[in-house]
């Protein structure tokens, strides 16, 4: 429907959208032989449904024990596809033969849900919403994000790939420091109770020079 709208129903003139609109509501309702009650009529809202089938709007909170394939359907699907083969115009990616699912880390994945991705391509906007804290459109936990991420690792990428609530956290938090920040921590520490001793030694060594004189 939307490419009907797209390339031909939004040219119309208000006349004639009057008048489709007119004849379709002069038709019957009308059901075929084997259903029960006409097309139009089938369906009811049920939040169950929106949680399967991945309709919940965004900004609802979604559960916390939803599986990994309830969350794509959820945050996922309406982009990269209900199979993950993103668009044909690649406008949004595949998410199989994709090095961000592909690779031997899962970080980049990761980060890419966490943080979103936003650039500027030959004058075109290009834009994945993050789901981490700062979302616009869904924040999602530690937990919900290893689910998602594991699932479409499974399905679309590298299966040996595993993600845990808490490289997640990590993540979140700016990822793992390199080894020389973490030598530079206790480093800087030892060097200034050093100063402070070296200080202390001073003050004591100037002490007893002044009682003796």
């Amino acid at each position: 429907m939307a490419e009907a709208v797209t390339n031909s129903l939004q040219h119309l003139h208000d006349a004639d959208i009057e008048a489709i609109i007119t004849y379709l509501q002069s038709l019957p309702a009308h059901a075929q032989s084997h259903q029960a009650k006409a097309t139009g009529d089938f369906g009811q809202a049920s939040n169950v449904d929106t949680e399967v089938r991945g309709t919940a709007g965004l900004g609802i909170a979604l559960p916390q024990e939803m599986s990994g394939k309830a969350l794509y359907d959820s945050a996922c699907a309406s982009c990269h596809q209900p199979d993950g083969q993103g668009t044909p115009d690649h406008f949004y990616p595949s998410l199989s033969h994709n090095t961000a699912t592909g690779g031997n880390t899962p970080n980049n994945l990761v980060s890419a849900i966490l943080f979103g991705v936003q650039r500027e391509v030959k004058g075109k906007e290009v834009l994945m919403p993050s789901f981490g804290p700062d979302s616009q459109v869904q924040a999602l936990s530690n937990k919900q994000i290893a689910s998602l991420s594991n699932y479409i690792f499974q399905q679309y990428g590298n299966p040996d790939l595993q993600v845990t609530p808490e490289q997640v956290t990590a993540l979140r938090q700016g990822g793992e420091q390199p080894l020389l920040a973490r030598i530079a921590g206790p480093a800087t520490l030892g060097g200034a109770v050093l100063v402070v001793l070296i200080i202390v030694l001073l003050v004591i060594r100037r002490s007893r020079k002044k009682s003796r004189g």
